[in-house]
């Protein structure tokens, strides 16, 4: 009788905690809450795809079903929305990523316009960034699918319809292309998203690769992180304290890298707190994560911190 009523505690508390970690990692991660549900009000969600934090603590998310994006205070309250389907300004079709620097412009990845629209904080537009006729054929990018601002003001853009990275000067003007099919060593066979961090150092989640693709500023290629441990990488970004923050489609779960290490892994395919379905993309504000749950229609929220003591 004991011995059942164990399993049946143990069973419990599986249902109730539907991600895991290691005991021993130094790193510790604690979910705080969710925000957002399926559906087109302001606030709700339809498959999104993207998020990003601004040095002021806004979180931006690309609510990619309903083609238009929405901004939140760091505790999920929505402050404000724009966008909806359409070509002109201010309208969107199928927006997958965007990015920020200082949080005075945001960087949407408007995908089947085919453009990046730049955006003040309080999402009024400022202009489009299109491919020119002018500009050499390798740079002219086609279905931008995701984006990242560098500390010095250039725009790197993922190529979705050719699998590589361009990267546009501070003018927005295209100087590099790599990872492309002739590229060699870090050719990109399915690039999901991208970031550029503090590091200087280029991220590229490849599903194709299962791994991250990691080049330095100039495209370099340096290494594949996670090559035995991820599956179908999607998401990613970096924390102040040099962790690798990526989220695996296949598993649907959230993993930290510390020099190329699996220090923690959490979540689960499901739809309960805590666990993903079709797991997005990442952002970082201090010690909290931001993780797009994109089939669940809502932004899940934890917080990272390192344990005191590590047994």
């Amino acid at each position: 009788m004991n011995r059942l009523l164990t399993v049946l505690v143990l069973y419990l508390v599986c249902l109730a905690v539907p991600f895991a970690q290691s005991e021993t990692s130094l790193w510790q991660v604690k979910f705080l809450f969710t925000f957002g549900q399926s559906g087109e009000e302001p606030g709700q969600f339809h498959q999104p795809l993207g998020i990003t934090a601004a040095t002021t603590q806004a979180i931006y998310v690309t609510d990619t079903g309903n083609h238009r994006i929405q901004k939140f205070d760091k505790n999920g309250q929505l402050l404000r929305f724009m966008g909806g389907f359409g070509f002109s300004s201010g309208q969107f079709q199928r927006p997958t990523d965007l990015n920020t620097l200082n949080g005075l412009s945001i960087y949407v990845a408007d995908l089947e316009n085919n453009r990046i629209e730049q955006y003040d904080k309080d999402l009024n537009w400022i202009t489009s960034i299109i491919p020119q006729e002018n500009w050499d054929e390798r740079f002219r990018f086609m279905f931008p699918s995701s984006l990242a601002m560098s500390l010095y003001g250039e725009l790197f853009v993922l190529d979705n319809e050719q699998n590589k990275i361009i990267k546009l000067n501070s003018q927005f003007e295209p100087v590099l292309a790599f990872g492309g099919y002739d590229w060699g060593e870090g050719e990109l066979v399915e690039p999901m998203q991208l970031c550029v961090a503090s590091d200087e150092k280029v991220y590229v989640t490849d599903a194709g690769m299962g791994c991250v693709q990691v080049f330095d500023y100039f495209g370099n290629h340096i290494q594949c992180l996670g090559k035995s441990i991820l599956q179908k990488p999607f998401g990613i970004a970096r924390h102040s304290s040099g962790l690798i923050l990526v989220s695996d489609r296949a598993t649907n779960s959230l993993i930290g890298f510390d020099k190329g290490r699996r220090v923690f892994s959490v979540g689960g395919k499901g739809k309960k707190l805590g666990a993903f379905d079709h797991i997005g993309d990442l952002a970082v504000i201090e010690n909290r994560i931001y993780v797009v749950d994109t089939d669940n229609n809502r932004i899940q929220v934890f917080e990272l911190n390192k344990r005191a003591n590590n047994r």
